[in-house]
Parts: structure tokens; C-alpha cells; sequence
């Protein structure tokens, strides 16, 4: 986002814009909504001037008949303000979804290297709190802009055609007053990103540590941790106290542009009743018109101070919309006859630091292939290359056939074990499921127990081996795929594997003997 202030409010208004876009007959309603609400409030205050000069005056009739005016427009009034409730309630909530919809959408299709470099914590900030802000000011403040200025427009002119002298009189603090809150607001404007940056590495930092208990605990590091988590917490605390002591003086200035007013329009309007140059209920009707026009005096700067806590958070979605695309990530289906050729390729996560230099091989049809190297050798990185998860820097892979991957780390979803597996294949139906967890090993505790969170690491490697076998695809990459599996289990594995590679090219990373001895072909690095 721009850092000059007319082209942050103008990126703001943009995103927002876009934001609501999809949805915008809704703000459309609830602004004609708010423009016939100006009607019926100056017409209530022409209804009040006369009830009470009526009153005055002692004519029955005339009161009967303010008030039957007074119980159509309170009619006329919660009506159309429910309706522009369910409106805005409607815009917020539709507009928050497609906001996390297309930030997921983001994500998922984000560049993997880049994704790495996020913060779990932070993005899990600007997923959740940060569009709860924009929502919020769109539900509230952005309506409110609206129908609040609109308003204070039109009793300006009510009251410019009843005495234009009582108009400049009445409001000659106000600039005085605006100057003051919006001095006051700017210094607030720089806290709001520091308070939205601090968070996001606060729960960064919990997300790390929830994730970390054994190792903590192992290396008995309760304290080290504790005061870490202690900082990211105090530099929040330490900024949100700023914000409230600006913010204290902020509404001290609000309070007196608000009353001043008030208090100017009573004495200089009273002494015109006294003389005879203005009517009682004319007084009192005008009176009860200034909130009108004093609250956008004050709400501009609440709505300033809003928007700027929005701007904080599109800045961080914004972040999350720059990160690069892979454009179309689905596998088309492939029925020749499975080919991977690497040519020359090259690769670094830092820049001057190859984990990869001038790698060439090219393998076609079925087959077990051996990726061998000490650890740091860069085993890993190349069945990530081959998967499409990164780039490489110079060269070129070309892959026919889709491709399925078995990581180190099993990831499992919160949900069954069955839906676990038929992750892969979506369409598959459970006998389908159960005969990729048989040939995986993992039928019996599958069966046996269906939460996941209790299952060993082993379990987990062949709840991932099901999955691939599930998936069927012609190419497949095991990374390590014994690692966390005792001998037995290994065996298992092993000869699933071997069992399965028949039509299928199956590309191992492996430093056990068991599975480089299952490998028709053997790749050091």
C-alpha cells in the first residue's frame, strides 16, 4: 500500500470497493435507505416545531394531528432502519466470506517457497482479525459515512433557509475543534500497523510454541520460552497503551466539538426567542437537528480513526495478495507411459548457497528409482522440485504423468481417518479406501480406532502410503517413507511398495538399505 496518505485512502477505498463489489446492491439499498431517512428526520423536526408551537398556542386539533405524524414517521422510521440493518448485516457477512475465500484461495495456489516464509500465526492473524476489522468497518463506518454526512447535509440546509446567521454562529468552534482531533488522530494513524504487526508475531511466536511443548519441555526451556512470548506481549501492550492515551486525548477534543456548539447555539438562539425573531418550537426542533450535524463534527474522526485501523489490516491482506501465483495447479489425466526428465537443473533457497548444481537424469516407463546422499545432500529438495513445489534456478524438469507425493511428515486433516485417505480421490468409495489401507498395512488400526490424534508416526507414514496408493497416479515420490517405522513395519512398507511398482515409476529418497535394495536404479548425490 502507498505510504502518502491520499493514496492510502484511495488504495483503501479501492480494496473496499472491491471488496463489497460482488455484493453492492445491498450498500446501494442501505444508502437510499439512509437518503430517506434524512427525509423523514427533517420532516419529525418540522413536526416537533409545530406540535410544540401548537401546544403553545392551545389548537387541539393541530395536536391531534402531530401526533398521528409522530406515530407514521416512528412507523416509517424502524422500518426502514431494520431493513437497512439486514442489509448491512448481509453486506459484512457476505463480504468477510468472500475475503477468507479468496485469501484462501491465495494460499493454496501461492507460490510453495514463498508460503514457507509466512508465519503460521500471522497469517492466521490477518485470516481472522484482520478481516474481522475490514468487515466490521464495512458493516459500520463505511454505511455510517453515508448516512451520517447526508444527514448533517440536509439539516444544514434546514436550518441555512430558518436563519443563516444561527447556522455560522453556532458552528464557528467546530473548524477549531476538527483541527485538534485530526492533529490527534495522525499521531494514532502510525500506531495502528505497529499494533497489527506486533500481534501477528506474538501469535507467531504461541503457534511455535504450542507446536514445540515436547522439545521445550525435554530441554526444560519453560523459562527462556516464557520470557520470549513475555516481550512480543509487552511490545503489544506497550503499543496499545500509546494508542489509549492519544485515543483519551482525542475524545476530549471530540467531547468540546461536540458541546461547544451546543452551548453557543442555546445562549444565541434564546436571546432570538427572547426578542421575538424565533419560535419556542422552532428553538427546541433545531436543538434536537444539531446532533445531525455535530456528530459526523466528531464521527469523522472516529471514522478516520477506523479506516486507518482497516488500512492497517489491507495492508497485511494486501501482503498476502502480492504473493506470487503458480497459475493453474491441477494434474491432467495421463495415460502414456510415465517420463521424468531433469535436465541440468540448479537450485538455492539463499542466494550463492546451491543445494542442487548441474543435476541431469531421465528415466521413462516403470521402475524404482534410488535417491541416495548423506543428509543436507539435498534429497528432499529434489523430490520437491520434481513435485513442482519449487522452481529451479537454471535447467529444466519435464514430467508426463500426474504425480503423488509421501512426505517425511504425515499431515493429517481434523476429521476420520477414512476421509484422511480419500483425500486423494474424492470420488473413491469406501471399499476402494480400505483396499488402499490393506495394501498400505494400516487396515487393522484403522478399523480399530478412527481418531486420528492417536495414532504413532508409523501409523501416520501408512495412512500417507494409502493415500497414495489410493490416488493411482503413474508417478510416485516417497520421501524417507520408512523413517519413523520399526523393522517389522518396514517390511511391510518395503514390500508394498515393490508389490505396487508394477506400471508405476516410484522415486525414492532413502538412506535405508531395505528400500535402496528394492531400486532398479540408484542416483547419488
Amino acid at each position: 500500500m502507498p505510504r502518502d496518505n491520499n493514496s492510502r485512502y484511495k488504495s483503501a477505498a479501492k480494496f473496499l470497493w472491491q471488496t463489497i463489489k460482488p455484493h453492492k446492491e445491498l450498500y446501494i439499498i442501505a444508502s437510499l435507505i439512509a437518503l430517506m431517512l434524512v427525509g423523514t428526520g427533517l420532516v419529525q423536526a418540522r413536526v416537533t416545531q409545530s406540535l410544540i408551537d401548537n401546544t403553545s398556542d392551545g389548537s387541539i386539533e393541530s395536536i391531534y394531528f402531530s401526533l398521528l405524524l409522530f406515530v407514521a414517521l416512528i412507523t416509517i422510521n424502524g422500518t426502514l432502519t431494520y431493513i437497512s440493518g439486514i442489509c448491512v448485516s448481509r453486506l459484512a457477512a457476505k463480504s468477510g466470506c468472500d475475503l477468507k475465500n479468496r485469501i484462501a484461495h491465495l494460499l493454496l495456489h501461492a507460490k510453495y517457497g514463498e508460503i514457507v516464509k509466512q508465519q503460521a500465526g500471522d497469517t492466521l492473524q490477518t485470516i481472522g482479525a484482520d478481516t474481522g476489522v475490514v468487515c466490521d468497518f464495512i458493516g459500520g463506518d463505511l454505511i455510517g459515512l453515508f448516512s451520517q454526512f447526508s444527514m448533517a447535509l440536509g439539516v444544514l440546509i434546514y436550518v441555512l433557509f430558518i436563519n443563516p446567521l444561527l447556522v455560522l454562529i453556532t458552528f464557528v468552534y467546530t473548524p477549531i475543534g476538527m483541527f485538534f482531533t485530526l492533529s490527534l488522530n495522525r499521531e494514532m494513524n502510525k500506531l495502528y500497523p505497529m499494533r497489527a504487526e506486533g500481534e501477528g508475531r506474538a501469535l507467531s511466536t504461541l503457534e511455535q510454541v504450542l507446536a514445540t511443548i515436547p522439545v521445550i519441555k525435554s530441554f526444560i526451556a519453560e523459562k527462556q520460552i516464557r520470557e520470549k512470548l513475555s516481550r512480543e506481549y509487552n511490545a503489544v501492550y506497550k503499543t496499545d497503551i500509546k494508542i489509549s492515551k492519544w485515543n483519551a486525548l482525542m475524545q476530549t477534543a471530540c467531547s468540546s466539538t461536540a458541546m461547544v456548539p451546543r452551548v453557543v447555539y442555546l445562549i444565541f438562539a434564546g436571546h432570538m426567542v427572547i426578542n421575538g425573531n424565533l419560535s419556542v418550537g422552532t428553538l427546541l426542533s433545531v436543538f434536537d437537528l444539531l446532533t445531525y450535524v455535530i456528530g459526523p463534527t466528531v464521527y469523522l474522526l472516529f471514522l478516520l480513526n477506523g479506516l486507518n485501523r482497516s488500512i492497517a489490516s489491507i495492508n497485511r491482506i494486501a501482503k498476502l495478495q502480492e504473493l506470487p501465483q503458480t497459475g493453474n495447479t491441477e494434474q491432467k489425466e495421463y495415460r502414456g507411459v510415465p517420463h521424468i526428465k531433469i535436465d541440468n537443473i540448479s537450485f538455492s533457497y539463499n542466494q550463492g548457497t546451491p543445494v542442487i548444481s548441474n543435476l541431469s537424469f531421465e528415466h521413462t516407463g516403470a521402475g524404482i528409482v534410488a535417491i541416495c546422499g548423506k543428509s543436507g545432500s539435498g534429497k528432499t529438495t529434489l523430490l520437491d522440485l520434481i513435485a513442482g513445489l519449487y522452481k529451479p534456478d537454471n535447467g529444466n524438469i519435464e514430467i508426463h504423468g500426474a504425480v503423488s507425493v509421501v512426505t517425511q511428515d504425515t499431515y493429517l486433516f481434523n476429521d476420520t481417518i477414512i476421509e484422511n485417505v480419500r483425500i486423494a480421490k474424492p470420488s473413491a468409495t469406501d471399499l476402494q479406501v480400505f483396499q488402499a489401507l490393506h495394501y498400505a498395512g494400516a487396515d487393522n488400526f484403522a478399523v480399530e480406532n478412527n481418531d486420528f490424534t492417536e495414532l504413532s508416526g508409523g501409523q501416520k507414514q501408512r495412512i500417507a502410503l494409502a493415500r497414495t496408493i489410493l490416488a493411482d497416479a503413474p508417478i510416485w515420490l516417497l520421501d524417507e517413507p520408512t523413517s519413523a517405522l520399526d523393522s517389522d513395519t518396514e517390511k511391510i512398507v518395503a514390500e508394498t511398495i515393490k508389490n505396487v511398482a508394477k506400471g508405476k515409476l516410484i522415486i525414492i529418497s532413502a538412506h535405508r538399505q531395505s528400500l535402496i535394495d528394492l531400486a532398479q536404479r540408484r542416483i547419488d548425490l
